[in-house]
């Protein structure tokens, strides 16, 4: 490790009764890393197309995550089938909600539908990840050098929901309020 210490506040879920559709807030990159400490047993990342372009990273997000184009709705779509089939042999979905980093720590992004969606049509619970202070251990990007003092080593806080069952909007609702309290 990099000096980064993790502790996770609820119970992790076991990858035996999964698979789950995991919504976690997006505060920078370190979310990406964090999330292999909760999603234990296999997982997808499923996420924006562009990611794909970025060296290196995109050849390995490519070939083994789910990457979505928001703008085209037939490329939606296929992803959308896609992450059903997956879950449906078993694999988990990590999804952001918020859709993009949201640099600020006092408040969430409002949350797209598809996660919820896909865990609805799915049948399976979703679970919310809430990264608490990642923005301490890594500034945003846009912000990593002009945060004295802020980012390095220390502890990041992760907080766990219990995973959660219904209706699409009901879910979105019940985690978006849940992180809210948290905040």
């Amino acid at each position: 490790t990099v000096g980064i210490r993790v502790k996770i506040i609820g119970e992790l879920p076991r990858p035996e009764d999964g698979p789950y559709v995991f919504t976690p807030n997006h505060r920078n990159f370190l979310d990406i890393l964090l999330m292999y400490f909760v999603a234990r047993g296999p997982f997808h990342f499923m996420a924006k197309a562009e990611l794909a372009r970025v060296p290196l990273f995109g050849i390995l997000f490519s070939k083994t995550h789910i990457p979505f184009n928001r703008s085209s709705p037939s490329e939606a779509s296929l992803a959308f089938r896609r992450g059903l089939g997956e879950i449906k042999n078993g694999m988990s979905l990590v999804v952001f909600p918020e859709a993009t980093q949201n640099p600020r720590s006092d408040g969430l992004l409002p949350f797209k539908e598809g996660a919820f969606k896909l865990a609805e049509e799915a049948g399976v619970p979703v679970v919310g990840v809430y990264f608490e202070n990642n923005l301490e251990r890594l500034p945003h990007s846009r912000d990593l050098f002009r945060w004295p003092g802020r980012g390095g080593p220390g502890e990041v806080r992760i907080r766990i929901m219990p995973p959660v069952s219904g209706p699409a909007e009901f879910t979105r609702q019940h985690v978006r309020s849940t992180m809210e309290g948290w905040l």
